[in-house]
This record gives structure tokens, C-alpha cells and sequence, in this order.
């Protein structure tokens, strides 16, 4: 299964966004943003499987989770 990541600015929003994605069943787990993904000097991201990626980031947008993109994991 291809998996991407959701980055975000801070774990606080990677824990809220895993445990509001787990409301709507999309597994995902908490991971750093890879130093060559890092829009700032500290990132996390949602690890999230490709078919429930677009689903996760507009459901997390809604919630008011600051998404800063969406990078391919194989290519971090």
C-alpha cells in the first residue's frame, strides 16, 4: 500500500489530527517531517494511506488542523 504525508506545524496538530482522523476510520500515525519536507524548523506529519489522503486532509482542514501539504513519502 502507497502511503503519503500530511504535515502539519507542531505535534500538538499531528496528535489532534490523528485522533479526529480516527473518528472517521482513516488510520494514520504521527511521524517528523523529513528535514528536505520541513517548511519550518520543526514539523510533524500524519502518515496516511494514498486512497484516504484527499478525504483526511479536508476533513482535517474542517477541523481547524493547520495542513502545511502533502508530501510522497517514498520521495522524503
Amino acid at each position: 500500500m502507497d502511503y503519503k504525508l500530511i504535515m502539519v506545524p507542531s505535534v500538538t496538530y499531528a496528535i489532534k489530527g490523528r485522533d479526529l482522523l480516527k473518528k472517521i476510520n482513516v488510520p494514520s500515525q504521527v511521524q517528523r517531517t523529513p528535514k528536505v519536507s520541513r517548511t519550518s524548523s520543526c514539523g510533524y506529519s500524519l502518515l496516511v494511506a494514498e486512497k484516504d489522503i484527499h478525504r483526511a486532509r479536508e476533513y482535517l482542514e474542517q477541523s481547524g488542523v493547520n495542513v502545511l501539504g502533502i508530501a510522497d513519502r517514498n520521495s522524503v
